[in-house]
């Protein structure tokens, strides 16, 4: 439950909270502009289970288990992984956010620089690894310290209209991409309603 504690406050404040610019103090990062090919990765089979939720769809792999820990603001659902081993010190979990514009819809330039100005706020440390903008989505992962261990998230993020849905997946540094092909399959069955 702790380990969800960060990326919670951090979607918490984008569920809560007004948009405002803010400058800061950080030093300089290189980012990575990517354009990965979605044929990388294979499609969702069919003995995927499925997350049906009024707002979006998402089919999920049977070693994920849905969290009943969708209590913050904003949250809609929380998957953990089932399969630890016996080094690992953290559950990989994948949460799925709703942020609610109060007067203008977002476009997806708006709102991944909501998201980079509310990690630059959050996580001041975070250095961005890489970013793309698909037509359809913004994604960006990162990394950085985490109850003295490091971390890496992937956040994907859809608008429609005044609405956008962001889908977080958090792991150990070293664990990341041991679970990135399921994450993958994950984050491309995310279907808005």
């Amino acid at each position: 439950m702790k380990q969800l504690s960060y990326i919670l406050i951090i979607c918490l404040l984008w569920a809560c909270g007004e948009t405002t610019t803010q400058s800061s103090n950080t030093s300089d990062t290189s980012t990575t502009t990517v354009n990965k090919n979605d044929n990388d990765t294979p499609p969702a089979k069919a003995e995927n289970n499925l997350l049906d939720h009024e707002k979006f769809s998402l089919k999920y792999p049977k070693n994920w288990k849905k969290s009943n820990n969708t209590n913050k603001a904003g949250e809609l659902a929380n998957l953990v992984i089932e399969t630890t081993s016996a080094q690992d010190r953290f559950r990989e979990t994948l949460s799925i956010f709703i942020r609610r514009a109060d007067t203008q819809p977002f476009t997806l330039e708006s709102f991944a620089s909501i998201v980079k100005e509310q990690l630059k706020k959050e996580q001041p440390t975070a250095k961005i690894v890489e970013e793309e903008m698909k037509p359809t989505y913004f994604e960006v992962e990162y990394v950085g310290d985490y109850k003295d261990q490091q971390m890496k998230w992937r956040q994907r993020a859809w608008v429609n209209g005044k609405e956008a849905f962001v889908v977080v997946y958090m792991a150990g540094h070293d664990d990341f991409k041991a679970h990135e092909p399921e994450v993958n399959l994950m984050m491309n069955s995310f279907k808005i309603k």
